[in-house]
């Protein structure tokens, strides 16, 4: 049977989506040394412009390193790599420091337009594995909601090429709605996070997380079930939940 999360959840409900975002992770990293993983799409765009500056200007987040919690695997000169995104969003601000990322230490590696062979599908997830392991505590995990309630690249229809550890895999959205192979964070280690942060902004994602709580076996964001667990919506998508 298809574990269901969602058990518990604290909704968060703002216009500024960074205001809540940022509070949030302080709290948890309280000074101290602390992991962030990150995602990519709107959520990266609206509230790491904030986040990242904050890095250095606030004393309870100036322990914390930065993650990519998942990937395309495609060079970084390629307009889909999400590091890419990151390392323009952190160029355009301050304090961001290096994100970790296997697509910045593989990229030179990975040939545009072509899949990756096993082998080296194999050194990245092992390289991978070895970094997320080392990941400091304690750890927060940002997510983002994909329209198909698919969150890090963890989708409803997909393969992992038999590619996989406990903390990562290699995934192909079988539906070919996302592209590219992805390197991903698993489930099980978004649920050893100390907090996990789930942003959904506008009406369409807010009907997207009104069907994942109404259905949650269906949908990767359903089968969440960290210890805490905060889901921050705008105005928009709260409307769509009534």
């Amino acid at each position: 049977m298809e574990r269901a999360g969602f058990a518990n959840f604290d909704l968060l409900t703002s216009d500024d989506p960074a205001s809540e975002v940022i509070p949030l992770v302080s709290e948890v990293a309280n000074g101290g040394t602390a992991s962030l993983f990150l995602t990519g799409g709107s959520q990266a765009k609206v509230v790491y412009p904030r986040l990242f500056p904050a890095l250095t200007t606030d004393p309870s987040l100036s322990g914390v390193h930065l993650y990519v919690g998942d990937e395309r695997l495609v060079p970084l000169a390629d307009p889909d790599s999400n590091t890419a995104m990151l390392d323009s969003i952190a160029g355009a601000t301050t304090g961001a420091g290096e994100i970790v990322s296997p697509t910045r230490v593989f990229s030179a590696s990975i040939a545009a337009g072509d899949e990756p062979p096993r082998e080296l599908l194999r050194e990245i997830l092992d390289w991978w594995s070895v970094q997320l392991e080392a990941a400091p505590r304690p750890r927060i995990v940002h997510l983002g909601l994909g329209p198909d309630g698919h969150v890090a690249s963890i989708f409803p229809h997909s393969d992992d090429l038999g590619l996989a550890t406990p903390q990562c895999r290699v995934s192909l959205d079988t539906t070919g709605l996302n592209r590219h192979l992805r390197v991903s964070v698993t489930m099980d280690y978004i649920d050893g996070a100390d907090l996990v942060i789930l942003g959904t902004t506008g009406g369409a994602k807010g009907k997207v997380l009104k069907a994942v709580l109404e259905d949650p076996t269906s949908y990767p964001a359903g089968r969440l079930s960290p210890n805490r667990l905060a889901i921050v919506i705008d105005r928009e998508a709260q409307a769509s939940l009534e």
